[in-house]
């Protein structure tokens, strides 16, 4: 009997981190951004609408196994002619980090190096330009 208890735990443990690693992975849906990219722990999107206001959408997503120590998070991108830093943002309750901005970006630039930083790690991203 307490062979079979330790076995529904062990099923149902092992269900809960499946389950929210899925919910993660299935929120940060970043394939309609314009330019995008991933690192071990983290996928990124950009969009720049520059038709009238040079608008920017931006999407920070953690992929990582380990959320609930992800305190506050940095992001700095360079586009080589530009670049933008973001400063203590924090991740909702699906992982992702959102916002828009007006920064301006010549459509001329294929990629673009963003690093994360969050608690003592970094990790670099190269965000290529969709086609």
């Amino acid at each position: 009997m307490k062979k079979g208890f330790v076995f529904l735990l062990l099923c149902a443990i092992i269900g809960i981190f499946i389950y929210n690693g899925s919910t993660i992975n299935r929120s940060c849906d970043i394939g309609s951004q314009t330019y995008s990219g991933k690192s071990n722990n983290w996928k990124a999107g950009i969009t720049f609408e520059t038709e009238n206001s040079n608008q920017t959408e931006f999407t920070l997503c953690y992929t990582g196994s380990n959320m609930k120590n992800v305190d506050l998070i940095g992001f700095d991108v360079d586009g080589g002619s530009f670049g933008f830093h973001l400063k203590d943002g924090e991740l909702n309750k699906e992982g992702l980090f959102e916002f828009e901005a007006k920064i301006p970006l010549e459509d001329k630039i294929k990629s673009l190096e963003g690093t994360v930083h969050w608690n003592d790690h970094s990790e670099t991203l190269t965000l290529l330009k969709k086609e």
